[in-house]
């Protein structure tokens, strides 16, 4: 048997293999059941009837909801293009978020500016 005078140790011992025995095909364990509100949701429409039993909605009625909802915020204290940005004051504080702002409002600037213009040139 050859001696380790080279002082670095040996690789590791390979991973242990699965065991089959568990009842896992694959060795990674099924996904559990979902519990919780949507599940319950679901069976509660189920019970009641199906999709057929739901309250209908006037549609100007819904609002709409798509934008975050920011604690203390207005709608109407939106930044610039109605980004739901904080508004900008308009100081320069010189940060690299307003030298962006700044840059992106040139271009927006410039952007809608030559698509206002007439295209003579045809591709």
């Amino acid at each position: 048997m050859p001696s380790r005078d080279s002082g670095a140790p040996g690789p590791p011992p390979p991973p242990p293999m699965p065991n089959h025995d568990s009842g896992y095909a694959s060795g990674v364990p099924n996904m559990p059941q979902p519990t919780g509100d949507r599940s319950d949701l679901l069976s509660g429409i189920k019970q009641a009837g199906g999709i057929g039993a739901l309250k209908k909605v006037d549609r100007s009625q819904v609002r709409d909801r798509s934008a975050a909802a920011v604690p203390g915020a207005a709608a109407a204290d939106t930044g610039p293009a109605g980004s739901g940005l904080p508004p900008t004051t308009g100081g320069g504080g010189g940060g690299l978020a307003d030298a962006l702002a700044e840059a992106l409002n040139k271009r927006k600037q410039k952007v809608s500016a030559s698509d206002d213009e007439d295209d003579e040139d045809d591709w």
